[in-house]
Parts: structure tokens; C-alpha cells; sequence
């Protein structure tokens, strides 16, 4: 696996990719301290949401009905 670094808070953190669209995320903290996945956009970090983005969204939301995105 490949580590990136969170641009927030400086962390080392584990790509991985979003087991229902396959897109490469990582998952960071919010500005509450819960954790949020976030896209990798060329290989970069971002600090766009992944539920913002995710085309299969509802998917998601269909395998995890008490995750409110």
C-alpha cells in the first residue's frame, strides 16, 4: 500500500481505493476529529470529501444505511 500524507493534519495515512467505485481515497479527519474519506486526485491528496464525488453514491448508501452523506 501506498502512505500519503493527510494535508491537514500532517499524518501519514494509507491510500486506498472506495470499495464501491473504485477511486483512489484516504482517509483524514474533519474539523470535529470524525473520520471522512477524502479524494487523491494525481496521486495528490485533497480535501475534497469522497461522499461529494463518489459516482455510486448511492451505492454506498444502499450497503451502509446508517451513514448519512
Amino acid at each position: 500500500m501506498t502512505t500519503i500524507i493527510d494535508p491537514k493534519s500532517k499524518l501519514a495515512t494509507q491510500l486506498k481505493n472506495c470499495k464501491v467505485c473504485d477511486e483512489p481515497i484516504y482517509f483524514g479527519f474533519t474539523d470535529k476529529g470524525k473520520r471522512n474519506p477524502y479524494d487523491v486526485i494525481d496521486g495528490e491528496p485533497t480535501r475534497v470529501s469522497h461522499f461529494g464525488t463518489c459516482s455510486q453514491v448511492e451505492r454506498f448508501r444502499q450497503l451502509n444505511p446508517r451513514t448519512r452523506v
